[in-house]
């Protein structure tokens, strides 16, 4: 039980975290998004495992490509194949489909510099689950 508890718990933080940074870099964002943030998140906190923290470049770098990753597969499914028309990416150089491109994963990656060990931070205070 404790280990859901966790797994909720960083997945809700991710959830309003990324619908918080949505809100004010776009001034709005789509209920997917919520969804690909706590599922991002939850990824940070396993990165932050087994990532040591000196290796910024690889913790970020891996975390742009989660971001990334997640963002395509999302795109794919909300923009193309729902049409929910979430972003566009379209107008940016080097886009793929309109749903990722590089000027995004260079973000993420930022992003990822201060999320990971925030995630890695908050699993360590709420404990590793592995007690039932």
């Amino acid at each position: 039980m404790k280990r859901l508890t966790r797994e909720l718990i960083l997945f809700g933080a991710g959830a309003v975290g990324y619908g918080a940074i949505e809100l004010l870099w776009r001034g709005r964002t789509h209920p997917s998004m919520l969804l690909a943030g706590g599922l991002c998140f939850r990824a940070f906190s396993e990165l932050d495992r087994a990532l040591p923290p000196k290796a910024l470049a690889a913790r970020m770098a891996s975390g742009a490509a989660v971001i990334t990753s997640v963002e395509l597969g999302f795109g794919c499914l909300f923009n193309i194949g729902l049409n929910q028309g979430v972003w566009d990416y379209s107008t940016l150089k080097h886009h793929l489909e309109g749903q990722v491109c590089p000027r995004y994963t260079a973000l993420w990656a930022l992003l990822s510099g201060a999320a990971i060990p925030l995630a890695g931070s908050l699993a360590k205070r709420i404990g590793d689950g592995s007690a039932q």
